[in-house]
């Protein structure tokens, strides 16, 4: 149901690629079946099909969310790594972003791949900390991003912080960066510096993204891994 409901997020909102990384990790970590996968872009066609009934030409229909334009800044008021970076640098940034999104994304992966952690348990939960993590720095790290695009952070990140209690400041510091950066939209006014409000998520990234390694190092092996060895006559080492 997961996979079908993406392409149905996507088929709306291409911003539904946010969690696409989520869903990678979890295949690399043997948790779902790669014959899923093939589901998302099914429902996404099915989706097509009364647009191009109606008349809408079939490739328009097709390329819709790349041949549109989208103008060529490198961030739309969103409070991400662009907001450091000049638009005079669009055509080298632009590509580089996408490369260092991929770049990131692939090394988290590799590093699920290798952890020995049960991703998808609740009690250590993983698989929400995996979702928040994906939903905060991809729009982070990806170009042309518009302030409105921390939306679905806005709301796991509420659910990671009934998961990780002592985490709570994370919902509310997403929260905080996203009304903010929605003002200067809203009522014309910029109350904090978006460079600045960048920062405030760099440093929540920053503390995510290590909580997130230590658990994949260290925490939740997997039970073969974790339990002790009986010695002789069953007695458990002392």
């Amino acid at each position: 149901m997961g996979f079908i409901a993406f392409g149905l997020s996507f088929a709306f909102k291409p911003q539904a690629v946010f969690l696409a990384p989520l869903f990678l990790w979890m295949l690399m970590k043997k948790q779902v079946n790669w014959r899923y996968f093939f589901l998302s872009p099914l429902v996404y066609l099915v989706t097509l099909i009364p647009a191009w009934l109606l008349g809408r030409p079939l490739k328009e229909v097709l390329w819709i969310y790349i041949g549109g334009n989208y103008g060529s800044a490198l961030t739309r008021n969103m409070p991400n790594l662009y907001q450091w970076i000049p638009n005079q640098y669009y055509s080298s940034w632009y590509p580089l972003g996408i490369v260092l999104t991929t770049f990131v994304v692939s090394v988290i992966a590799l590093l699920v791949h290798k952890s020995r952690v049960n991703m998808t348990s609740g009690r250590e939960g993983g698989l929400i900390y995996l979702a928040t993590f994906s939903v905060i720095i991809v729009p982070f790290l990806l170009p042309k991003m518009h302030e409105r695009y921390f939306f679905s952070a806005d709301v796991i990140a509420v659910i990671f912080a009934f998961y990780f209690p002592k985490y709570w400041p994370t919902p509310v510091v997403i929260g905080s960066v996203s009304v903010l950066a929605y003002l200067p939209f809203l009522y014309e006014v910029t109350p904090v510096p978006l460079p600045l409000l960048a920062i405030f998520l760099l440093v929540l990234i920053i503390v995510l993204g290590w909580k997130l390694l230590r658990t994949l190092e260290h925490l939740g092996p997997s039970r073969e891994h974790s339990a002790p060895t009986p010695t002789a006559g069953g007695a458990r080492p002392g």
